[in-house]
């Protein structure tokens, strides 16, 4: 059972407790994964190749999540990019994994904005918080797709997320991680009782989601089927 397969029983199981709370509003495990399938259909939609890069260039938000479990569902990476870089070190990321799509929020539309002429692989740039004159708007593209989980074979070896290391010695360097890596990990965080959480924990989450622990210590009690508080 890989990391989508989880998720779709946590939607089976309890689809109506709360996975996220964040600015005040509640997202049920149901609605996230139906908006979690919806990412995943139009991805495929867009006709990219199975394991591209998904960047993701966004302050905390649901939304990640759903753009994660989505790109898993599909047999895409999420790679997320560290919006504290300059728009110069950005670049470099995003032309070096050679990512095809692009999610970007608000606070970044303006560095995307001056360096977008020189993005070498990008095809779809898509505004999170909608309101740009030419991007995709996440939530029109996202809510015109199937609720369905598309029917895509999954592989152990799957790339699922794509981090990168700080760049103190250098230019940072993508680090990748599995399908079956994320089953090793939950396992060994179950197995050991590491964070000491189920369905009926809160967890709060204030780093951000391009670190790792932004992005396993909320996707560790999710897959417990606890609720993240979401900063």
């Amino acid at each position: 059972m890989f990391f989508a397969d989880q998720f779709q029983e946590l939607q089976r199981s309890q689809p109506d407790h709360i996975a996220i709370t964040f600015e005040g509003q509640d997202t049920s495990y149901n609605e996230l994964m139906e908006h979690s399938w919806q990412v995943a259909n139009g991805l495929l939609g867009l006709g990219i190749e199975r394991q591209d890069r998904i960047a993701h260039l966004a302050k905390n938000s649901t939304e990640f999540f759903e753009i994660f479990i989505g790109a898993s569902a599909s047999a895409f990476a999420t790679a997320g990019v560290n919006w504290r870089l300059a728009g110069p070190e950005i670049l470099q990321i995003l032309n070096s994994t050679e990512n095809s799509t692009l999610f970007v929020g608000k606070d970044f539309y303006p560095i995307i904005e001056a360096i977008e002429s020189d993005l070498k692989f990008i095809k779809n740039i898509i505004a999170i918080d909608g309101d740009h004159d030419h991007w995709l708007d996440y939530k029109t593209w996202r809510d015109q797709q199937s609720n369905q989980r598309p029917d895509v074979s999954l592989e152990g070896d799957d790339d699922i997320l794509q981090l990168y290391t700080s760049g103190t010695t250098g230019l940072p360097k993508g680090v990748q991680l599995t399908n079956q890596g994320y089953v090793n990990a939950f396992n060994a965080f179950v197995d050991n009782d590491i964070l000491g959480v189920d369905a009926n924990a809160h967890f709060i989450n204030v780093m951000p989601q391009f670190l790792v622990g932004g992005i396993n210590l909320t996707i560790v009690p999710l897959l417990r089927g606890a609720r993240i508080n979401l900063m």
